[in-house]
């Protein structure tokens, strides 16, 4: 048997006294997806939208989980529409440096200056 001195005790989920619910404030915050909803749902997690309330009706839930996947897809949709649109007009998409311009310092400050400032090309 192993001996357990000089660690801590195995973590509790949720914390001793806590509720463990989670609380969002809309409920395509959480997910876009209305399995992903409906699974939590059926594994009664605990979660609550400040949008609907604590005490809300759970088909209404699916209902505004269906709308949230609906407007995934239309954001999917719009998105890319906008993006054919764009290279049909010859714009170039994506990174024009590949990863050069996207680099970061360890102290999260960009490598080439400040942001909006001219960048000096000579670091590379």
């Amino acid at each position: 048997m192993r001996s357990t001195a000089g660690r801590s005790a195995p973590r509790r989920w949720p914390p001793h006294g806590a509720s463990g619910q989670v609380l969002v404030a809309k409920l395509d915050r959480l997910s876009r997806d209305v399995r992903f909803i409906g699974g939590l749902m059926a594994q009664r997690a605990p979660f609550v939208v400040a949008e609907l309330g604590a005490g809300v009706d759970p088909f209404m839930l699916h209902i505004y989980a269906a709308l949230a996947e609906k407007e995934r897809r239309m954001i999917s949709e719009r998105t890319r529409a906008a993006l054919t649109a764009r290279k049909r007009q010859g714009a170039k998409l994506g990174n024009p440096d590949q990863l050069g311009a996207g680099r970061f310092d360890g102290c999260g400050q960009h490598s080439r200056g400040r942001a909006g400032s001219p960048t000096n090309r000579s670091n590379f």
